[in-house]
């Protein structure tokens, strides 16, 4: 009987090729048992997994587990930095040299302790980081070894274990802490093992869009032992610019209200967000995070006065979760780029003190999927910079264009409204124009 082969390999050893498949030809990675079909174009680590949506995050085979015997009461990382140079007995790290880690107790008049590949390494005040320098680790002669990996690149690695040193603590906050001159630190995974709550601000990368402090660009995944993490307090920027991050666990926010912002900022692989028991508060919470198809709210919704950039260049969202808009006063970017909506209605009315308003697309990346948009007779929309509402490249037709104007509050300060490359833009008639322009709005086409 005649047989036919796939085309076969290691996870790593195809994302160290790397090739471009033929178009409609397989290929199957040994270890994780996923699949990829080429287009002929494309190089085979920018393809998408064969019903990717059915393949939770792997661990790479060449990365050392670190849930493998883990301790109770303990977070884990794994961290990488290129292989040590040795040099008449003193060692450096030219890539990733250091690791720094923050961490805080319950009881804080007391510490934690830092472990190495099983080694503890120090004891550190509660509330204060423990810089990690790879070299001196191993010129002291206090480590040895490492895991030693190809993918992403050629790292030696470490399981770095937080622990509180007293077993009747907890750890309530924890985040990768700031090195002077180091943005990066390595970062390929971490791992909770605990069952408190626990702060998660900061975790993968802080700063801002002008200046990032700290990143984490390797990180592919956070995972926990139950699948679930309960989050406390804020979760503001917790994967910053952690673009290679495929995995997060369900965030449990314990019916509480948390700072959110930043939170999945530029996560560009993240393809799904599971939060439940509370409200998710603030700005840029969904930025620039393109593969993200769905954001799964239980019990849960979003609220807050600003919705700046909360959806901004979701390009893959399907549907938009729950919102209270009762307290929204800033939304200039609530929606953008969010060419896979589906059909949307987008009802801002409960939000009376709104300044000023964006749902968009732009020509290349149009958001056709929304189809209807009203706003308070209340608002002010006296937001400084023009235009106060930007619909432009929607799916809105005349219909829902004429809706919107109806809806929109008289003003007397020169407010602008731009509907240009709107489905329904160029059917609007004079009338139509009238109902807005006698409102005393500008209608930008």
């Amino acid at each position: 009987m005649p047989k036919i082969q796939m085309r076969r390999d290691t996870s790593a050893n195809w994302k160290s090729v790397n090739p471009t498949l033929l178009a409609g030809e397989w290929a199957l990675e040994t270890d994780t048992k996923k699949m990829k079909i080429g287009d002929g174009t494309t190089g085979y680590n920018s393809l998408s997994y064969f019903r990717e949506e059915d393949n939770k995050w792997q661990k790479p085979s060449e990365w050392i587990d670190i849930r493998s015997g883990q301790i109770a009461n303990s977070i884990y990382f794994l961290v990488g930095h290129s292989a040590p140079t040795e040099n008449e007995g003193t060692y450096t790290v030219s890539t990733y040299p250091s690791f720094s880690v923050y961490a805080t107790v319950s009881t804080a008049a007391n510490t934690y302790d830092v472990y190495v590949d099983g080694i503890k390494v120090a004891t550190t005040a509660n509330g204060t980081a423990t810089t990690l320098n790879w070299g001196t680790l191993y010129t002291n002669g206090t480590i040895t070894g490492g895991h030693d990996v190809t993918y992403p690149s050629a790292l030696t690695t470490h399981i770095v274990r937080i622990t509180p040193t007293t077993g009747t603590d907890t750890i309530s906050r924890i985040y990768v802490y700031p090195i002077s001159g180091q943005v990066q630190q390595g970062v390929l995974w971490v791992h909770f093992n605990i069952s408190n709550s626990i702060a998660l601000s900061y975790l993968l990368g802080a700063g801002s869009h002008g200046s990032r402090t700290v990143q984490n660009s390797l990180a592919e995944a956070i995972t926990s032992s139950n699948g679930e993490i309960k989050a406390k307090t804020s979760i503001a920027q917790m994967c910053f610019y952690a673009t290679s991050l495929k995995e997060i666990p369900v965030l449990d926010f314990g019916n509480n209200s948390l700072d959110c912002y930043g939170s999945f900022d530029t996560s560009s692989l993240l393809k799904k967000v599971h939060i439940k028991n509370g409200t998710l508060g603030s700005a840029y919470i969904f930025y620039n995070s393109p593969k993200l198809t769905d954001i799964i709210l239980e019990n849960c919704y979003i609220t807050g006065n600003s919705f700046d950039y909360l959806f901004f260049n979701c390009n893959s969202l399907k549907k938009l979760p729950p919102m209270n808009m009762a307290s929204v006063t800033v939304a200039g970017n609530c929606g953008y780029g969010l060419s896979g909506l589906e059909n949307t209605m987008m009802d801002f009315t409960a939000a009376s003190g709104l300044t000023i308003l964006g749902f968009r697309g732009d020509s290349t990346n149009r958001t056709d999927g929304l189809k209807a948009i009203i706003v308070s007779a209340s608002a002010p929309f006296d937001y400084a910079t023009a235009p106060q509402i930007n619909v432009s490249y929607t799916g809105l037709t005349r219909a829902a264009l004429v809706n919107l104007f109806n809806s929109m509050p008289t003003v007397t300060g020169g407010q602008v409204i731009t509907v240009t490359g709107v489905t329904g833009a160029a059917d609007l008639t004079d009338a139509d124009l009238a109902i807005a322009t006698g409102k005393g709005w500008t209608v930008t086409r």
